[in-house]
C-alpha cells in the first residue's frame, strides 16, 4: 500500500508539472507571436501627411547644400561628383516649379540668411563669389550667421570668434577647456551663440549659450536629448521658438534584433533610426516628428525651416517633402 501511494503521489506531481508547461507554451507562445509581430508590423509613415514637392529628385549619394532666395523659392546646389560642376536649382516649394541656376556657386560655404554674403574658412565674398576679405587662421567648421546677417561665428579649437559685415576687427571668447570638440549649434537675434561639447553621447549634452560682446558670458546648461539618441543635425526656427533636430540611434534593441534572428522573424543585425523632432531653443519639450530605420552608417532623413517658421522642408528617399508644423507636432504647442 505504501508503495501504491508513492506512485500516486508522484504520478499527481507529475501531472502537476505537465499542466504548468502546459500553461507557459499556452501563454508564451501567442504573447512571443504578439510582440513579434508589433514589433515587425509595418507604422503609418508620417510623411503621409506632408506635400511631396513634385519632380524634384536627389540621388542619395549626392551632397546638397541650399539658401534661400525669397520666402518660398529656395537655390539648391547638388554635389555629384568633386571632379564634376555642381548643378545649381532653383526651387519654389510652393508650387514645386523648377529652373535652373547659375552652376558657379561654391558648395562648401555657409550663405547668409539675407543670401548676401557668403563666409567660408578664412573668408568672406559677396554673393556673385568676389572675396571681399580674408584672414588667418580660420576656423575649422562652417561658419553660423546671426539672423540679421550682419555677424557670423566660427569656431577655432575652444576659440568662438566673432565676425562683423562692419568691422575688420574680431571678438574672441575662450570657452572651457575640453577633451572634446565644440560645435556651434545656432545663433539667435539676442545676440547669443548656443555651443555644444560635440561628441558626448547620453541624454545629457552639456551646452553653452555664449554673448556675442567682448567679455561676453558664458552660461553652461544642458541639452536633454531623447533617450539613445544622438544630434547630426539642427536649424533653428526664424522664429526662433523652435529647433528642428535630426538624430540618430538604435533601430531596436540589441537583445530583440538578436532574437528576432535567433527565430528566424528578422535580421539579426542592429539597424540604426533617424527620427525628426522637435524641440524649444533651450532644449527642453522634445516633440517627435517621426523616423526611419537605416541600416548602420548611413542616414535617411534630413530636415530644415522655410522661411515663414510655419512649416518644413524633410528630405528622404531622393525626395522632398513639406510638412506644416501642426501636422508635425500638433496644435497644442505654441
Amino acid at each position: 500500500m505504501a508503495c501504491i501511494a508513492s506512485n500516486s503521489t508522484e504520478y499527481r506531481g507529475d501531472r502537476r508539472r505537465i499542466s504548468r508547461r502546459r500553461i507557459l507554451r499556452a501563454v508564451l507562445i501567442p504573447a512571443s507571436i504578439a510582440f513579434c509581430a508589433y514589433a515587425l508590423w509595418p507604422r503609418g509613415f508620417f510623411l503621409d501627411r506632408a506635400f511631396e514637392v513634385p519632380g524634384l529628385i536627389v540621388p542619395k549619394s549626392y551632397g546638397i547644400r541650399f539658401h534661400w532666395v525669397n520666402a518660398h523659392e529656395m537655390r539648391l546646389i547638388i554635389h555629384r561628383n568633386i571632379s564634376l560642376p555642381f548643378q545649381a536649382v532653383t526651387v519654389d516649394f510652393n508650387t514645386g516649379r523648377q529652373r535652373d541656376a547659375r552652376n558657379n556657386y561654391p558648395f562648401w560655404e555657409t550663405y547668409s540668411p539675407d543670401g548676401k554674403w557668403i563666409a567660408r574658412q578664412g573668408e568672406l565674398l559677396s554673393a556673385s563669389g568676389k572675396v571681399q576679405r580674408s584672414w588667418f587662421p580660420s576656423g575649422y567648421e562652417e561658419a553660423r550667421w546671426t539672423p540679421d546677417s550682419k555677424r557670423w561665428v566660427e569656431l577655432l579649437k575652444d576659440e568662438v570668434r566673432v565676425h562683423s559685415i562692419a568691422s575688420k576687427e574680431q571678438i574672441h571668447i575662450r570657452l572651457p577647456k575640453t577633451t572634446n570638440d565644440y560645435l556651434v549649434l545656432w545663433c539667435d537675434s539676442a545676440g547669443n551663440a548656443i555651443v555644444e561639447e560635440w561628441g558626448m553621447r547620453g541624454r545629457h549634452i552639456r551646452a553653452f549659450r555664449v554673448e556675442l560682446r567682448k567679455g561676453g558670458r558664458i552660461t553652461p546648461f544642458r541639452l536633454q536629448l531623447p533617450d539613445g539618441m544622438s544630434p547630426i543635425g539642427f536649424d533653428l526656427s526664424p522664429l526662433e521658438n523652435r529647433v528642428v533636430w535630426k538624430l540618430m540611434g538604435p533601430g531596436r534593441p540589441a537583445w530583440l534584433s538578436r532574437w528576432l534572428g535567433f527565430i528566424k522573424l528578422g535580421s539579426n543585425s542592429i539597424d540604426e533610426r533617424d527620427e525628426i523632432w522637435m524641440s524649444r531653443p533651450d532644449g527642453t519639450d522634445f516633440r517627435f516628428v517621426g523616423g526611419v530605420t537605416t541600416p548602420p552608417d548611413t542616414t535617411a532623413l534630413s530636415a530644415w525651416w522655410m522661411p515663414d517658421g510655419k512649416r518644413i522642408i524633410v528630405n528622404h528617399d531622393e525626395r522632398f517633402y513639406v510638412m506644416l508644423v501642426t501636422d508635425a507636432i500638433g496644435r497644442d504647442w505654441d
